[in-house]
């Protein structure tokens, strides 16, 4: 039932209380937005696939920082409202594939890895609190705290300032990143560094992956099928039954060598094998996974991640 108000004060009190209730949302969602860019920025992509691109990640983080800002400006409150529903809906959609696809973490930020079932709740609830507290305003009558279109002129310029100078700065750090490219044994790497890795070049080759692993003095002795996988990846899952027929026509042992976690136990429960955690200390960029054949150390056979793909297709149609 609605009550009239009986006084232009009440009018204000009930209007004011959605206008406050978005105030906090935006900030709230702006803040979130710049912690996921800071995040993003300390820390380069290392999956696999468009939504871990190197590019692609240095493009949101811009969007990210970009965007946080404008929610802490509040220009433009009913498009701005929009927008960010379609964001976190965007996100959601992110999420949830990457849930129901067996991905450990969401990639949202950076380094620290967070369960997508999580994601998805988060994005589920900000998209509430937002149809919950929307903006008062009528949909092109003005701006929050701009009167007139001189103050909106100065508003903008500001925001310009702002975000350009910090973005600019940002995607300096971003792509100043020293990526080393590791190809051949006993090249010096810095410790914190991120490192390239470019398999194909090591064919014929010491394992120059040897002093970078927990397990580099027992798998250059003998045969040896190493696969490099990561957490988190739907490509290394799918390429198990591969991997397993390779290492029973090679009748050699498994070595699983892990990129990015320590503490994860694979499921390999056909062949015998043993596991391995690459340096902690560096970050190691590549698709996943990649299969490597040993004998004595030295590198025989490469298969990369659109070759367990092909194989994998010519398997089903045989």
């Amino acid at each position: 039932m609605y009550i009239e108000p009986q006084n232009k004060h009440q009018i204000n009190v009930i209007e004011s209380k959605p206008r406050r209730g978005w105030l906090i949302v935006r900030f709230f969602i702006g803040m979130i937005l710049l912690l996921a860019s800071g995040l993003k920025a300390a820390a380069p992509s290392l999956g696999d696939g468009l939504l871990h691109n190197w590019w692609f990640n240095v493009f949101v983080v811009e969007f990210e920082l970009f965007f946080g800002i404008w929610l802490f400006f509040g220009l433009l409150p009913k498009l701005t409202w929009l927008a960010t529903i379609g964001l976190f809906s965007i996100f959601l959609v992110v999420s949830f594939y990457k849930a129901i696809s067996g991905a450990t973490t969401c990639g949202c930020w950076g380094n620290v890895e967070i369960s997508p079932v999580y994601t998805v709740l988060f994005d589920v609830s900000v998209i509430g609190l937002l149809i919950m507290f929307r903006p008062n305003n009528k949909w092109f009558d003005g701006f929050n705290n701009v009167k007139n279109w001189s103050d909106l002129k100065y508003q903008v310029i500001n925001y310009l300032l702002i975000v350009i100078s910090l973005g600019s700065f940002i995607f300096w750090q971003v792509t100043q990143i020293n990526i080393n490219r590791l190809q051949e044994i006993g090249q010096v790497l810095e410790q914190g560094s991120v490192v390239r890795l470019e398999p194909k070049t090591w064919i014929g080759k010491e394992f120059p992956l040897r002093d970078y692993c927990d397990i580099g003095g027992k798998i250059v002795t003998g045969h040896w099928i190493v696969l490099l996988r990561r957490v988190g990846c739907v490509e290394c899952q799918k390429a198990k039954p591969f991997i397993a027929k390779l290492v029973k026509a090679k009748n050699c042992p498994l070595a699983v060598l892990e990129m990015n976690v320590k503490g994860n136990n694979p499921d390999f429960e056909e062949v015998d094998f043993i596991t391995g955690f690459l340096n902690q200390e560096m970050s190691w960029f590549a698709e996943t996974p990649i299969v490597l054949e040993l004998e004595n150390g030295i590198v025989k056979q490469v298969f990369l991640r659109d070759d367990l793909k092909q194989m994998r297709l010519e398997d089903s149609r045989q």
